[in-house]
């Protein structure tokens, strides 16, 4: 390359960088935004609000604790006595929000023994919670009854996840069991 050819190419690289700040420059300079934008007063919170009840069939000294700003439910069934027994807790959800929310699913986290069986219902998947709306489900911890142990126990938490309803649709109330 002659020494001709390396200045036209120096001058083009050179007219191409001043072209794009001048470009840039007139750019930031006419980019005016008008109007304003707020999230309002809406928010988005499902949460566990009461404890209705317990009721113990062959246990005892069974807890249900709401924690955690109501977002989890803290269980605890010292001593099932035989198989079949249970302990069974009749909850109440709310969404304490004004955005309609869609119930995704029902967390049960550190239960690690599969001879404890924990059933959901009243609420189902895919329901509908509507703002300030409440919803009561039954959670029954029950000692599987094909099991050889001699007693059983369990400690775990509950969540209830869920997502924005985006589609504006009715809330709903059938009810379906979910099992863990």
């Amino acid at each position: 390359m002659g020494l001709s050819n390396q200045k036209k190419v120096i001058v083009g690289l050179l007219a191409l960088v001043l072209s794009l700040m001048v470009g840039y420059a007139v750019f930031s300079e006419s980019l005016n935004i008008k109007g304003s934008a707020s999230t309002g007063s809406s928010d988005f919170n499902i949460i566990f609000s009461k404890i209705n009840g317990i009721s113990e069939k062959g246990s005892s000294n069974v807890t249900a604790n709401i924690v955690s700003n109501g977002k989890k439910l803290e269980v605890s069934v010292p001593k099932l006595q035989y198989p079949t027994s249970y302990a069974e807790f009749d909850v109440t959800i709310k969404n304490e929000g004004e955005i309609n929310a869609i119930l995704t699913g029902i967390e049960t986290e550190g239960l690690d023994n599969e001879d404890i069986k924990v059933t959901y219902s009243g609420i189902s998947q895919d329901e509908i919670l509507g703002s300030n709306q409440e919803k009561r489900m039954k959670i029954k911890v029950t000692w599987d009854e094909t099991s050889t142990n001699t007693s059983e126990n369990a400690s775990f938490t509950i969540t209830i996840t869920y997502e924005q309803d985006t589609e504006g649709r009715q809330t709903t109330t059938t009810p379906q069991k979910h099992t863990r």
